[in-house]
């Protein structure tokens, strides 16, 4: 299972377009989803620490690292 937190700001949630582009790029084979469009963080929040993360860019959804969730989370925190 996927979840894409954040768009195009940590504090916006991802659009369907957003998620819709992040599948199509990353070639998943399983169950995506993203938070409601009027709450952030929503899933993590209720759900709780996941295994793995991905940073992808922004705009284009790329992917820039995948691995750890707090290897993930680092890697994020030291992006412009």
């Amino acid at each position: 299972m996927q979840l894409l937190t954040e768009g195009t700001a940590p504090e916006k949630p991802t659009t369907q377009k957003q998620l819709d582009l992040f599948i199509s790029l990353a070639k998943i084979p399983y169950t995506s989803f993203r938070d409601p469009d009027d709450k952030s963080f929503y899933i993590v929040d209720t759900i709780g620490a996941k295994h793995s993360g991905w940073v992808l860019e922004r705009e284009t959804r790329k992917i820039i690292f995948k691995g750890d969730e707090a290897a993930a989370l680092g890697k994020l925190a030291a992006l412009p």
